[in-house]
């Protein structure tokens, strides 16, 4: 059984040798401010175009492989843009124009109003 000098000769020791290590760079390194996600950043300006839609994806997947977002919040991400497309998808094929003329965008009128 080490005896009370003993103890304190080892408890200098590893004191010593602590002291000679290089600092870590996380104990040098001021606290990270909290980072928003890049494609939280590009949904709260909207998806207006195409090119925001590639963005939006592209955003996200880096977001994941950075470990910004979770799986689960891409996939919720993946799946409402499909849900976008596929209202633009119905829009041009059964939407009705908003001109007399037949160009620009389509309206898709999903109920009728009642009359009241």
């Amino acid at each position: 059984m080490p005896t009370a000098r003993q103890l304190e000769q080892r408890a200098e020791r590893v004191d010593r040798l602590h002291d000679s290590l290089p600092p870590t760079p996380e104990a040098d390194a001021a606290p990270k401010p909290p980072r928003v996600s890049r494609s939280l950043a590009i949904a709260k300006r909207g998806l207006t175009t195409g090119f925001d839609t590639i963005n939006m994806l592209t955003a996200t997947i880096t977001d994941v492989l950075e470990e910004e977002i979770t799986t689960n919040q891409a996939n919720v991400v993946v799946n409402a843009i499909g849900k976008v497309l596929k209202v633009v998808e119905l829009q041009f094929m059964y939407g009705k124009p908003k001109s007399a003329d037949g160009r620009g965008d389509r309206d898709l009128v999903l109920t009728q109003q009642v009359a009241g």
